[in-house]
Protein backbone atom coordinates (compact mmCIF):
# COMPACT_ATOMS: atom_id res chain seq x y z
CA UNK A 1 0.00 0.00 0.00
CA UNK A 2 2.70 2.18 0.67
CA UNK A 3 4.08 2.48 -3.09
CA UNK A 4 0.94 2.85 -4.32
CA UNK A 5 0.39 5.73 -1.46
CA UNK A 6 3.60 7.20 -2.86
CA UNK A 7 3.32 7.21 -6.43
CA UNK A 8 -0.10 9.11 -6.01
CA UNK A 9 1.33 11.24 -3.94
CA UNK A 10 4.09 12.02 -6.10
CA UNK A 11 1.99 12.34 -9.33
CA UNK A 12 -0.71 14.13 -7.85
CA UNK A 13 1.62 16.65 -6.24
CA UNK A 14 3.85 17.12 -9.29
CA UNK A 15 -0.25 17.87 -11.44
CA UNK A 16 -1.26 20.55 -8.73
CA UNK A 17 2.54 21.98 -8.55
CA UNK A 18 2.18 23.01 -12.70
CA UNK A 19 -1.58 23.70 -12.58
CA UNK A 20 -2.50 20.69 -15.05
CA UNK A 21 -5.62 18.82 -14.00
CA UNK A 22 -5.79 20.72 -10.47
CA UNK A 23 -9.22 19.25 -9.43
CA UNK A 24 -8.88 16.09 -10.60
CA UNK A 25 -5.72 15.61 -8.83
CA UNK A 26 -7.18 16.98 -5.92
CA UNK A 27 -9.66 14.19 -5.38
CA UNK A 28 -6.81 11.13 -4.96
CA UNK A 29 -4.83 13.44 -2.61
CA UNK A 30 -8.04 14.10 -0.37
CA UNK A 31 -8.72 10.29 -0.18
CA UNK A 32 -5.12 9.85 1.07
CA UNK A 33 -5.19 12.94 3.67
CA UNK A 34 -8.15 11.57 5.18
CA UNK A 35 -7.40 8.22 5.41
CA UNK A 36 -4.19 9.32 6.90
CA UNK A 37 -5.92 11.70 9.36
CA UNK A 38 -7.74 8.72 10.41
CA UNK A 39 -5.53 6.05 10.61
CA UNK A 40 -2.68 8.43 12.78
CA UNK A 41 -4.64 10.88 14.29
CA UNK A 42 -7.30 8.42 16.26
CA UNK A 43 -4.45 6.55 17.73
CA UNK A 44 -3.36 9.89 19.11
CA UNK A 45 -6.54 11.14 20.25
CA UNK A 46 -6.82 8.13 22.52
CA UNK A 47 -3.39 8.45 23.73
CA UNK A 48 -2.79 11.83 24.25
CA UNK A 49 -6.28 14.06 24.12
CA UNK A 50 -8.50 16.24 22.82
CA UNK A 51 -5.82 18.81 22.59
CA UNK A 52 -2.53 16.88 21.89
CA UNK A 53 -4.19 15.70 18.81
CA UNK A 54 -5.20 19.17 17.41
CA UNK A 55 -1.70 19.94 17.95
CA UNK A 56 -0.31 16.86 15.98
CA UNK A 57 -2.83 17.07 13.59
CA UNK A 58 -1.83 20.74 12.64
CA UNK A 59 -0.11 20.06 9.28
CA UNK A 60 -2.73 17.58 8.16
CA UNK A 61 -5.87 19.72 8.44
CA UNK A 62 -3.94 22.64 6.88
CA UNK A 63 -3.33 20.17 3.67
CA UNK A 64 -6.74 19.04 3.61
CA UNK A 65 -8.15 22.66 3.52
CA UNK A 66 -5.74 23.50 0.60
CA UNK A 67 -6.82 20.87 -1.06
CA UNK A 68 -10.51 21.42 -0.84
CA UNK A 69 -9.33 25.19 -1.58
CA UNK A 70 -7.51 23.59 -4.86
CA UNK A 71 -10.61 21.55 -5.57
CA UNK A 72 -13.39 24.50 -5.39
CA UNK A 73 -11.01 27.30 -7.02
CA UNK A 74 -8.73 25.02 -9.42
CA UNK A 75 -5.49 25.88 -9.99
CA UNK A 76 -5.62 29.84 -10.79
CA UNK A 77 -4.32 31.85 -13.68
CA UNK A 78 -0.55 30.48 -14.17
CA UNK A 79 -1.59 27.12 -14.41
CA UNK A 80 -0.76 25.21 -17.19
CA UNK A 81 -4.51 24.28 -17.82
CA UNK A 82 -5.39 28.41 -17.54
CA UNK A 83 -2.88 28.85 -19.96
CA UNK A 84 -4.36 25.72 -22.56
CA UNK A 85 -7.71 27.45 -22.31
CA UNK A 86 -6.39 30.65 -23.36
CA UNK A 87 -4.62 30.22 -26.29
CA UNK A 88 -8.19 27.63 -27.58
CA UNK A 89 -9.74 30.83 -26.66
CA UNK A 90 -7.07 32.94 -28.95
CA UNK A 91 -7.72 29.99 -31.94
CA UNK A 92 -11.45 30.44 -31.86
CA UNK A 93 -13.06 32.38 -34.38
CA UNK A 94 -14.49 35.88 -32.64
CA UNK A 95 -18.05 35.07 -33.18
CA UNK A 96 -17.77 31.57 -31.25
CA UNK A 97 -16.46 33.52 -28.25
CA UNK A 98 -18.84 34.28 -25.53
CA UNK A 99 -19.87 37.66 -25.35
CA UNK A 100 -19.26 39.64 -21.78
CA UNK A 101 -21.00 42.45 -20.40
CA UNK A 102 -19.34 45.66 -19.18
CA UNK A 103 -21.19 45.21 -15.38
CA UNK A 104 -19.95 41.46 -15.44
CA UNK A 105 -16.34 42.58 -16.47
CA UNK A 106 -13.77 42.06 -13.49
CA UNK A 107 -11.81 45.13 -12.09
CA UNK A 108 -9.00 45.01 -13.04
CA UNK A 109 -6.17 43.72 -10.53
CA UNK A 110 -2.75 44.56 -9.54
CA UNK A 111 0.59 43.15 -10.51
CA UNK A 112 1.85 40.19 -9.42
CA UNK A 113 5.05 41.84 -8.32
CA UNK A 114 2.66 43.97 -5.84
CA UNK A 115 1.02 41.31 -4.37
CA UNK A 116 4.33 39.70 -3.90
CA UNK A 117 5.94 42.76 -2.16
CA UNK A 118 2.83 43.62 -0.39
CA UNK A 119 2.70 40.18 1.30
CA UNK A 120 6.47 40.57 2.24
CA UNK A 121 5.72 43.43 4.10
CA UNK A 122 3.18 42.40 5.91
CA UNK A 123 5.49 39.12 6.68
CA UNK A 124 8.31 41.23 7.49
CA UNK A 125 6.90 43.89 9.46
CA UNK A 126 3.92 43.24 11.38
CA UNK A 127 4.88 41.16 14.81
CA UNK A 128 1.85 42.54 16.28
CA UNK A 129 -0.39 39.47 14.99
CA UNK A 130 -4.12 39.53 13.25
CA UNK A 131 -4.49 43.19 14.70
CA UNK A 132 -1.34 44.55 12.91
CA UNK A 133 -1.73 42.90 9.61
CA UNK A 134 -5.29 44.41 9.89
CA UNK A 135 -3.99 48.06 10.48
CA UNK A 136 -1.26 47.62 7.58
CA UNK A 137 -4.23 46.10 5.12
CA UNK A 138 -6.79 49.21 6.12
CA UNK A 139 -3.53 51.76 5.68
CA UNK A 140 -2.65 51.75 2.08
CA UNK A 141 -0.01 54.48 2.73
CA UNK A 142 1.77 52.21 5.20
CA UNK A 143 5.45 52.41 4.91
CA UNK A 144 7.97 50.67 7.53
CA UNK A 145 10.45 53.57 9.05
CA UNK A 146 13.53 53.96 7.06
CA UNK A 147 17.16 51.89 8.63
CA UNK A 148 19.52 54.20 9.96
CA UNK A 149 22.68 52.87 8.65
CA UNK A 150 25.43 54.90 10.72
Amino acid sequence: MAPFVGVTEIICGALILVGLSTRLACVPLLIDICVALYSTKLVTLMKNGFWGTLHEARTDVSMRLGLIFLLIVGGGSFALDARRAATAMKAMPEETLPKVSESTSRPENGSLRELALFFLRLGTTAFGGPAAHVAIMEDGAYAPPPLALS
